[in-house]
């Protein structure tokens, strides 16, 4: 139990190409409609039970501590939808039907009123916390008090794997989007596909590894405990303050959540470093390079998007009536595309980190420009239009030159494959 009790206490310490290219905000996804949201949206962490046997089986339980455990779960869910029912009873009570009502067009609400019943609906989900990380604690605490002393050391790392599941994993569901910058990057995850066939750490024996990735796995639950329910309230308390349009407030939440990011972040670099540097000694630098894309990659996704020239030369490799000359050239071309704007993509990446790093701000390429802080709006902004404006060139010259290889039959015939859906063959990655 002192394993429970210490994350008790830390938790409780902590309570066109322009627009989709370059931005940096919060770190989840845009909500659903505010109409259809209702408090288990806002219920989390929250543990499934696909990931509660996951936990049972890694642990080892027996048959009757199973039973106990499955007792324990029911309970853990029973405890979430009550709690749930309460606060849309809640939420109703202070308005949210009216709130539904005017955002549907069903009724009419002044806007001075609507922002004031937004602002407390959100009030009376932030109130449900508190109960969600008791709930949590005393299901983990439920199964923690079943085990044998041979079985402790197998719920520890279980404990771990479950925080990351429910924690950490959730935020990669919105690495798509601009707001994201790496905030479900898992390097575990990372390293175990690389490690794995074909990957840039396929040749690094395991045990190189084995104590970075235990240092990073505990160090990263550290993290995750102290900050997850400040994660949880923070998001609410910004929205709240963006609803009430307090200037003060919704940049103190936003300070407050580029410390929380930065934590993670610098835990995650430092360990990718640690991985590089393992790589490097041992494969060359190749490794060591392709190693710090992935991180990057992963950490931004939305910036390595499938662009025209990655379909284009899909396209070319799958026609076998196109001459090998002609071949030759669309490959060389493409090959300096991928260097060109990884490299460009990796500039855009240290402007967004130094805009969160040294100035505590977010940065968005397509942002209301009264809003931008006036320490970045000269400098790192003007560079990031600039950054974009370039990557929009680049892919656009690219287009034209593979086009221009071409003759007249295959060019119309891959202008016509451009305008169906995509579907890839395989994600674009640079080589």
């Amino acid at each position: 139990m002192k394993t429970l009790l210490l994350r008790s206490r830390l938790r409780a310490s902590a309570s066109s190409v322009l627009p989709a290219l370059l931005a940096v905000a919060l770190f989840v996804a845009p909500t659903p409609a505010l109409a259809q949201e209702r408090a288990k949206d806002f219920i989390e962490p929250r543990v499934s039970k696909t990931q509660f046997g996951q936990f049972a089986q890694q642990i080892g339980l027996m048959s009757e501590q199973k039973q106990i455990a499955t007792t324990a779960f029911s309970d853990y869910e029973s405890t979430l939808k009550d709690l749930a029912d309460r606060l849309d009873q809640q939420a109703i009570a202070v308005g949210r039907q009216k709130v539904d009502d005017s955002l549907s067009g069903k009724a009419r609400v002044a806007p001075d009123e609507l922002q004031r019943l937004r602002g407390e609906m959100y009030k009376v989900y932030l109130k449900g916390g508190p109960e969600v990380d008791a709930a949590l604690d005393s299901l983990v605490g439920g199964v923690q008090v079943l085990l044998t002393d041979e079985q402790q050391p197998k719920f520890d790392a279980a404990v771990r794997w479950l925080h990351r599941e429910i924690m950490k994993h959730p935020s990669a569901g919105a690495s798509t989007y601009q707001e994201y910058a790496g905030d479900g990057v898992d390097v575990l995850a990372l390293a175990d596909a690389a490690r794995g066939e074909g990957g840039e750490l396929a040749a690094l024996p395991a045990e190189a590894l084995r104590d970075i990735l235990a240092a990073y796995e505990r160090d990263l639950d550290k993290v995750l405990v102290e900050t997850s329910s400040a994660e949880r309230q923070g998001r609410l308390q910004r929205k709240i303050a963006g609803i009430q349009k307090d200037a003060e407030a919704q940049k103190r939440e936003e300070q407050a959540a580029i410390k929380r990011w930065q934590r993670l972040y610098e835990l995650n670099k430092r360990a990718v470093a640690q991985i590089g540097g393992a790589a490097r000694g041992a494969l060359g630098a190749n490794a060591a390079t392709a190693w710090q894309q992935r991180f990057d990659r992963a950490s931004f996704t939305w910036l390595y998007p499938r662009r025209r020239p990655d379909r284009e030369i899909e396209w070319m490799r799958q026609q076998q009536d196109i001459p090998a000359d002609v071949m030759q050239k669309a490959e060389d071309i493409f090959a300096q595309y991928l260097q060109k704007r990884d490299g460009l993509s990796h500039s855009a990446i240290e402007m967004m980190l130094k805009a969160r790093l040294e100035f505590q701000t977010f940065l968005y390429a397509m942002m209301d420009h009264d809003s931008i802080d006036e320490r970045v709006k000269g400098g790192l902004y003007e560079d990031l239009l600039k950054n974009t404006g370039e990557q929009s060139h680049l892919e656009s010259t690219v287009s034209s030159q593979l086009e221009a290889l071409l003759d007249d039959q295959h060019r119309q015939s891959l202008r016509e494959a451009m305008k169906r859906l995509d579907r890839p063959m395989r994600p674009p990655v640079s080589r």
